[in-house]
């Protein structure tokens, strides 16, 4: 009966989370900012370019130059808008419901992170409903911006580098995270100026229970 409150709970406070965007999401629907920003003109430049078939190009220089200068998994996803409504500037909320999709797998890797970083379901609450919150966030979450998706691939790595530490199997989560598999593989150009013995132990900085981005630590980093 207490797991079923717990679960509960969770679920609870994860809805609770996305409620805290759901009013600027709505409100900005729209993109009344569309383009004061630049980058999310280009990003959405991109993707009709996609969409039509003509590539990374940037369509609305002159001569149509490659683009070259920015990520392409965010200009092909939000390509999807410009296939189901190809008018513009009514695909813009289609657009802005692709990246409000966004926002409940990143709030889910955000938690799940936190968990990992050893924070209690009470803290890890916390902690998202105060980034949520922010006013930076707020506007990344409502604009076409390619934060979100960045900070999902990057959530999503770190789980899969802690479950390397972790997983006898390491390798395989390693290359998912992106960490070489070797028995004493650390990001060794973090420190590649101090002495070995003289490295910092980051770990500390960490929740007590867990240790999770103790990869830094040499003690911590041998993949089993």
């Amino acid at each position: 009966m207490a797991i079923n409150r717990e679960r509960l709970a969770i679920v609870a406070g994860f809805v609770l989370l996305l409620v805290l965007l759901a009013g600027p999401v709505w409100q900005l629907r729209q993109q009344p900012l569309f383009g004061d920003g630049y980058d999310d003109a280009l990003y959405f430049s991109g993707a009709k370019a996609l969409a039509s078939g003509d590539g990374y190009r940037m369509l609305s220089f002159p001569g149509q130059p490659w683009e070259v200068k920015y990520p392409p998994l965010y200009p092909l996803y939000l390509s999807l808008a410009w296939r189901v409504q190809p008018s513009f500037p009514a695909n813009l909320s289609i657009a802005s419901a692709l990246q409000a999709a966004l926002l409940p797998i990143f709030v889910l890797l955000l938690l799940l992170t936190l968990r990992s970083l050893g924070f209690v379901w009470r803290k890890a609450f916390l902690l998202a409903g105060l980034m949520l919150s922010s006013l930076a966030f707020v506007q990344l979450s409502t604009t076409l911006f390619s934060e979100i998706l960045f900070l999902c691939f990057l959530l999503a790595s770190i789980l899969a580098i802690e479950r390397a530490i972790e997983s006898p199997r390491a390798y395989l989560w390693a290359a998912t995270g992106g960490l070489p598999p070797a028995p004493d593989s650390r990001p060794d150009f973090l420190f590649s100026a101090t002495p070995r013995q003289a490295r910092p132990d980051l770990s500390g900085l960490l929740p007590p229970r867990r240790r999770s981005l103790a990869f830094l630590d040499q003690r911590s980093c041998r993949l089993r």
